[in-house]
C-alpha cells in the first residue's frame, strides 16, 4: 500500500479488498432504496402558502393558540 489513496480508502471503509468494497457499495445502494420506498406517514395538512402565512404571523407576535384557531 504505497499510495495515500489506498490509505484513505482503508481508513474510510476498513478494507482495500475490491470484493468487500463492492459488497459495501451494494449494501449502501440497497439501504438507500429501502429508505426511499418506506417514506410514509401523514401528508402535510397545510400548503406551503398557508405554512408561510403562519410563520409570518408567528414572527409578528401572533400566538400559537391564535394560529391554531385560524
Amino acid at each position: 500500500m504505497g499510495t495515500t489513496f489506498e490509505n484513505e480508502i482503508l481508513e474510510i471503509f476498513g478494507t482495500t479488498d475490491l470484493e468487500q468494497l463492492k459488497k459495501i457499495s451494494r449494501d449502501v445502494a440497497s439501504y438507500n432504496q429501502k429508505k426511499q420506498r418506506n417514506i410514509s406517514g401523514r401528508k402535510n395538512s397545510f400548503t406551503e402558502i398557508q405554512a408561510a402565512e403562519m410563520v409570518a404571523l408567528y414572527s409578528q407576535g401572533e400566538s400559537i393558540s391564535d394560529l391554531a384557531r385560524k
